[in-house]
């Protein structure tokens, strides 16, 4: 039979995968500070998903696909 995977899956998958390879690269930034190279390459790598994960977020909310976050609002 043919499975089919709706939008809003395959939508979290890629955004759950974006969100981790960010975390990584984060992370591998972290360890080489103090290689020049290596640094610049994680850096951009990381700039480069920041910039599609933020269009993501916005496509996301726009479908209705990302949860609402409550709002913090301190009681005075």
């Amino acid at each position: 039979g043919t499975t089919i995977l709706e939008d809003a899956y395959m939508f979290r998958l890629l955004f759950t995968g974006m969100i981790g390879a960010a975390w990584m690269h984060a992370l591998a930034l972290k360890q080489c500070f103090t290689n020049d190279r290596l640094r610049g390459i994680f850096k951009d790598l990381l700039v480069q998903e920041i910039h599609i994960i933020d269009k993501m977020i916005i496509f996301g909310k726009s479908k209705g696909w990302l949860g609402i976050v409550p709002q913090y609002s301190p009681k005075l």
